[in-house]
């Protein structure tokens, strides 16, 4: 993932267009090394935000491990095997924006855990009884 991040770094901020042609139907073009890097660094900087809450990796772990396993391994490892072997752009592009869609599930999922942590017991019983749990 580190060579991700020097990509990314790397890749022009202010730019916003991807510096790659499309293969077109049938066509034997690939895309450059240069618009999956770019692609990629648009996505980690939406992901590194300053806002990003602390804690959640961890979190996510231990509460929802499957999602942990696709956002920190199983797309990471995705990614990196379709942009070194220039697969089609369409194909890179689904699994980076279910990577992104990954994030953002899990910053949801944290938040509101957050959230339900912050109220107090008496709010939280009401709740509960309210759905039927005591």
């Amino acid at each position: 993932m580190g060579k991700w991040l020097n990509l990314a770094r790397r890749a022009p901020s202010q730019a916003l267009q991807p510096r790659v042609e499309l293969a077109g139907v049938g066509s034997t073009r690939r895309p450059s090394p240069n618009g999956y890097a770019w692609r990629v660094g648009n996505v980690l900087r939406e992901i590194s935000r300053a806002d990003y809450p602390a804690g959640l990796i961890p979190w996510l772990e231990q509460a929802y491990p499957r999602l942990y396993t696709e956002l920190t391994s199983r797309l990471p490892d995705d990614i990196h095997r379709l942009a070194k072997a220039l697969a089609p752009f369409d194909e890179f592009e689904r699994v980076l924006n279910r990577w992104l869609d990954a994030h953002r599930e899990a910053d949801a999922l944290y938040r509101a855990h957050l959230l339900a942590c912050q109220k107090p017991a008496s709010e939280r019983s009401m709740e509960a009884r309210e759905n039927g749990q005591r």
